[in-house]
């Protein structure tokens, strides 16, 4: 399969400091590219420069075969392109009806109500509140106005900066879905997600970056196996040695305290800290660090449960 988007030896930053350097990138058509990291490697960095809201100082950008390095953003949405920025992502004083409006304004699709049904038919949430200000929206209904917005000029790629950055666990699956259900309408998505597991699963193929350096690329799969990639990135290694099942206890114990969560059952076998042994002081501390995704969630959930299940009385730390 072609690339949509390649990147090839990209480097920028902001006031002359590179915040990547030499970074290859190949996107192929319908497909779901994820790029993971530590804080700081650059990722958004990268999004910004693809989309002309950062300049580079070298590198070349091409799209549908067409070199687009120089482009400004105005000229990058009617090519095809699309964005959707982490934060600030919605026009608060406007309602969820004209933010999806303000997407029509760089590219007008040529039936903007088929369009915009198309959208809404992805989003059925944001029908009864299309008269209603997207600032008094949840945070997860925002994220679906920003991405609607992005798709109301009718992208052939749709760059995503961390669509789930502080939403909810259940709206975080809601994400998660409707990005498999815009890849199968055509749309090609490149997107930045702190939730690396969740994401490379769903991912065609992933792309690691350290420290503004391409570290490793590969499929969503084979990237989940790597074992440097889950020591470094999926905190596999911080699970793997804090985690002692207690002899005895029974599996269909823990099974039921995360049938809640069934779904993701097999990030829940290595829980952080084990839910059948009394609650330490540091355990809050410990489970914090080592993973701040789904897996925390969860298994805060069931630690507090199992507590409570065993009477447990002692002191320290909220779920």
């Amino acid at each position: 399969m072609s690339a949509l988007l390649s990147v090839a030896g990209l480097t920028a930053g902001y006031g002359g400091v590179p915040i990547i350097e030499g970074v290859n990138l190949d996107v192929a058509e319908h497909e779901i590219s994820v790029i993971i990291g530590p804080n700081g490697a650059g990722k958004s960095t990268l999004l910004k420069t693809i989309f002309a809201l950062t300049a580079r100082s070298e590198g070349e950008i091409s799209f549908a075969g067409k070199e687009i390095t120089g482009l400004r953003t105005a000229q990058l949405v009617p090519l095809g392109i699309s964005m959707v920025p982490q934060s600030r992502n919605v026009f608060p004083t406007l309602t969820v009806d004209e933010n999806l409006d303000v997407g029509t304004y760089a590219a007008p699709p040529k039936d903007k109500e088929k369009v915009r049904e198309n959208v809404l038919s992805l989003f059925p949430d944001l029908r009864g509140k299309l008269d209603q200000a997207a600032g008094e929206l949840s945070g997860g209904q925002r994220q679906m106005v920003a991405m609607g917005r992005a798709l109301m000029s009718e992208p052939k790629l749709l760059l995503l900066d961390e669509p789930t950055a502080g939403l909810s666990p259940t709206y975080l699956e809601i994400i998660f879905d409707l990005l498999l259900d815009i890849r199968k309408r055509g749309v090609t998505i490149l997107m930045v997600e702190q939730n690396a597991k969740q994401a490379l699963r769903i991912a065609d193929n992933g792309h690691v970056l350290v420290s503004g350096k391409n570290f490793v690329s590969g499929t969503g799969e084979a990237l989940l196996n790597d074992d440097a990639v889950r020591r470094s990135f999926l905190g596999v290694q911080q699970r793997d040695r804090l985690y002692q099942p207690l002899s005895g206890s029974g599996t269909d114990h823990r099974q039921r305290l995360c049938a809640w969560r069934g779904r993701h059952l097999d990030d829940l076998r290595d829980f952080t800290v084990c839910p059948f042994r009394p609650w330490r002081p540091d355990d809050h501390r410990r489970l914090r660090r080592a993973d701040r995704g789904l897996v925390h969630s969860a298994a805060s959930a069931a630690l507090v449960a199992g507590r409570h299940g065993a009477g447990h009385r002692g002191g320290a730390g909220g779920g």
